[in-house]
Order: C-alpha cells, then structure tokens, then sequence
C-alpha cells in the first residue's frame, strides 16, 4: 500500500504543477520501464477515478485549509488536526476503490515524549544581578530602587530608576510585561527586550531581539523607539509586531497607527495598518498580512504556511523549547502548511509524521525525523 499511496502523492503533484523537475525524470522513467508502476499510475487517470481525482487536486488548497484552521480556532476554542503538504501533497491518503480516505492517525505514546522544560524568564538588572521570574505564580520583589509585580506570566512594576535592564525569555516560553509609561509588551520565545525601568530624555527607547509584540502608549511628546539589529521604528501611539529571528532579515506588520522605520543602510520607510515591512540587505519591501496568523504565538499557537521540514524543526525547537533534527537531506524538498499548538505536541508530532511522511525517534529530549 505504501508504493501506491506514492503513486498517489505523485500524481496529485503531478496534477497541481508542483513536481520537480527530478520527479518528473522519476515519473517518466518509472513509467517506461515499470510495468506496475505503470498500472497504478493509469489506474488514477481514468473514468471516474481521474474527475475525483482531478476535482481533489483542483480544491486542495493550502491557504483554504490554513483559514479553516484558523477559524476553527477562533470559533471554537480548538485547531482541526487539518494538514496539507506542498510537495507531500497528500502523503497520508490512502486510496480504495476510488474513493479518498484520511487514514487514522498513529500517534506519538505519551510516554515517549519529550519533558517540555519549564519557562522560567530571566531579569537580568543592570548592576547584574538575575531574577528568576515565574510564569505560573505570583510574586512581589523589592528591590533598592524599584518594586517588581509579577502576576500569572505578566510584570508590571514601579520604580524611579532610568537604568536598563533586560527581560530574557527562554525558548518554549512567552512573556507580557507593562513598561512605565503604560506601553504593553508581549515576548515570544528565545526573545529579549532591554528597557529602562523609567524612561527620561525626549524619547522612550528599547532594545528587541526575537520576536516582541508592542501595544504603545501614546506619548506625542516622547516618540517610542523600537531598535532592533537591523532597523529602528518610531512611533507615538500604536500596536505592531516585531520578528528578528532569522538573522539579517527582519519584519515590522503594524496593526493599528503608524510607524516611520530606518533601515541600517539609511533608507525609510511609513508603514500603513495592516502592511508588514520586510527588511533584508536589499532594503525594505511590503505586503500585506493576516493579523491572527501573526499575532497567534501570544496565545500559544504558531501558524506555518509552505514551510520547508527543515525550517519547521527550528521554529518548534524554539516554541516547544525541546530539539528537533532531522536527518537526511529529502526533508529540505518537503514544504508543509500547518498549526503548532504549545499545549499539543503530541498531536504535532502526530501529524507531521503523516504530511511529512517522517519517521519520528525521541531520545535523549531531542525528536528525531528520519
């Protein structure tokens, strides 16, 4: 059945005009010297076999299923377990006498997975001194200048000192605090914003790395400055998201308000609501975005859209805070449209064996695609 279920996932490529010219050389070849291979691959094009086939190629589609997910989130509190592989197109499809089946799904034993760590936040003040700061119980810390409130994943404080220090939060975690002058700011994991306790001077400044949402406070007097190692935005009143994780490339999607954005080589830039700026060594460039795909990670959950496997195991290391690797070099041709859900990871790596058509070994804290 696996040898058909490949035929299958060809064909459906084949279909959708997302073969690679190897697989097409693979196709052709196969199709010329293999008698079986030849049967299967006749046997999906014709009489009414091929319009069903031909109707699923022509309504699967990712960005329709990733809406659906999407809205089946919002709507009801939870993600439909819907995937769908670009160049794995439908990997999992078993066929049966022409009609299309989702296969039950074997999932990952509990026993085996990883133990996720705990996301315990880091304030690291500026004389140096660390606070170990609790996601899931209250504290209240005094410290010579400054009194720290941290409440249930969020910190607010008082304090007169102008000194920075810097909110480090660790990969599988995120983070909300309040700034002094009322600005909200939600980290992402393996993020870090440097941040005075008291802002002073004719601009309020902070440092981001990672990924940060910004809700500011609007001061019209006192311009917030966001800097990042590539770009620094200016704002008064306004809320946007800020992601530096791939290094040398970096986006701005505004929300709401507006912002005036500086790139490193100088150029400039006025970012309109609801248009994301891309920054790389070619200077800026826009689109527009989907707030809730973007804005997801604050409430656990990451949206991915034709991601190469490859680029999936770094952004779920960083979210569930545990390794992933994957081994073999076929998994950087794999591109999947999906959902990780923090609080399902068993689900995750059930799934993304079924698209990716990956075996998945866990050892040692680390998963394994093979």
């Amino acid at each position: 059945m696996k040898e058909q279920e490949h035929i299958f996932q060809l064909y459906i490529q084949h279909l959708s005009g997302e073969l690679s010219p190897e697989e097409e050389t693979y196709i052709e070849k196969k199709l010329k010297e293999d008698e079986g291979f030849r049967a299967v691959w006749a046997s999906f094009s014709e009489g009414d076999r091929a319009r069903r086939t031909e109707a699923f190629a022509r309504d699967l589609s990712t960005d329709g299923a990733l809406a659906e997910m999407k809205d089946r989130r919002i709507s009801r509190g939870g993600v439909r377990r819907i995937w769908y592989a670009a160049a794995a197109v439908v990997a999992g499809l078993l066929v049966t006498g022409g009609v299309l089946m989702w296969p039950s799904q074997k999932d990952t034993p509990a026993a085996q997975l990883p133990e996720l760590p705990p996301s315990a936040v880091n304030l690291v003040l500026a004389n140096g001194q660390t606070i170990t700061l609790n996601g899931d119980s209250t504290q209240t810390i005094a410290l010579q200048q400054a009194t720290l409130s941290n409440s249930n994943g969020t910190l607010a404080y008082q304090s007169t000192d102008t000194s920075s220090s810097i909110l480090r939060v660790p990969a599988g975690g995120s983070y909300k605090m309040v700034l002094a002058d009322g600005t909200t700011v939600w980290l992402n994991a393996s993020s870090s914003l440097r941040f005075p306790f008291s802002f002073s001077g004719a601009t309020r400044d902070v440092y981001v790395e990672g990924e940060a949402f910004f809700k500011v406070a609007s001061d019209a007097q006192h311009p917030f400055i966001v800097h990042t190692p590539q770009t620094r935005v200016r704002v008064l009143g306004t809320s946007f998201n800020i992601n530096t994780y791939e290094p040398g490339a970096e986006r701005t999607s505004l929300v709401e308000g507006s912002v005036q954005m500086q790139g490193r080589n100088g150029q400039q830039l006025i970012l309109k609501p609801g248009l994301q700026a891309d920054f790389s060594a070619a200077g800026f460039s826009t689109a527009p975005f989907d707030e809730e795909e973007v804005t997801a990670w604050m409430s656990g959950v990451y949206y991915f859209h034709k991601m190469p496997v490859t680029a999936i195991t770094a952004a779920a290391s960083r979210f569930y805070g545990i390794r992933f690797e994957t081994e073999g070099e076929r998994f950087a041709k794999v591109t999947v449209t999906g959902v990780m859900d923090r609080a399902r990871l068993q689900e995750f790596l059930s799934d993304l064996q079924t698209t990716a058509g990956a075996e998945i070994k866990i050892e040692n804290q680390t998963v394994y695609l093979k």
